[in-house]
């Protein structure tokens, strides 16, 4: 199926952080052609070292054609394997307009749709070179020193996540574990980011996760799961 998918960001994410996604999806055989482009919107009035302070540039606007591997025509396949839809109507965060119908309709698993274009745009922006893949390196902290012990590479791109431990074979898990995964780091990071900030070095030694070299998080032996099962294991010091 050929479709074009119009994305915004919830109301309640800001300028400068706000955007809107653009996208044109065809299957095609083994993968999944894309054309998407990202706006960021309603910075005609911020200052632009406002802007930067936040974190974001003035060339943030994105645009990438180019095709995605075949998970990534699956998840497109699943996504709208059973989906219903409604006509487009306001408040409504994912439109897409399917082969060559002049019509915009809704998806009613909006969430769903939400996600998927989330995921998509960050498997574009690592395939572009644009941005890095999701790292999260552990290491034992002392007093200044970070000592790596391991590292755990989450590529949207592939949907699948990698484990690399000192002097051993790459460890590479596909879907569901890339996915499972992903979302207990979300949901830790959260939790985490109520009690202290996460972006100040710790004061305390020990063990201690860095995720893209900014947000410090406290190890935990209380994940669950392939992945937090084999660091156990396999870095001494760490059971």
């Amino acid at each position: 199926m050929t479709a074009r998918i119009h994305y915004h960001t919830p109301d309640n994410l800001l300028p400068p952080a706000s955007f809107t996604v653009e996208a044109h999806l065809a299957a095609i055989p083994g993968g999944l052609q894309v054309q998407i482009r990202q706006v960021f919107t309603g910075r005609e009035e911020i200052p632009k070292e406002e802007i930067d302070a936040e974190g974001f540039t003035s060339e943030d606007d994105f645009f990438w054609e180019g095709s995605l591997p075949a998970i990534w025509l699956s998840e497109w396949e699943k996504n709208l394997s059973g989906e219903s839809w409604e006509p487009a109507g306001s408040g409504h965060r994912v439109l897409i307009q399917k082969e060559s119908e002049a019509n915009w309709y809704s998806p009613r698993m909006e969430e769903k749709w939400c996600l998927f274009v989330e995921e998509m745009l960050q498997a574009c922006l690592e395939f572009s070179g644009r941005e890095l893949p999701m790292e999260l390196v552990l290491g034992r902290l002392e007093k200044s020193n970070f000592y790596e012990s391991a590292r755990i590479i989450w590529e949207f791109s592939t949907r699948s996540v990698s484990l690399e431990l000192p002097r051993q074979p790459l460890l590479s898990r596909p879907d569901p574990v890339w996915k499972s995964s992903k979302e207990q780091v979300k949901e830790w990071v959260e939790m985490a980011a109520e009690k202290e900030d996460l972006y100040q070095p710790p004061k305390r030694k020990g063990w201690f996760w860095l995720l893209n070299g900014e947000v410090w998080l406290p190890f935990s032996s209380a994940e669950k799961g392939e992945l937090w099962d084999i660091l156990i294991k396999k870095v001494p010091g760490l059971a």
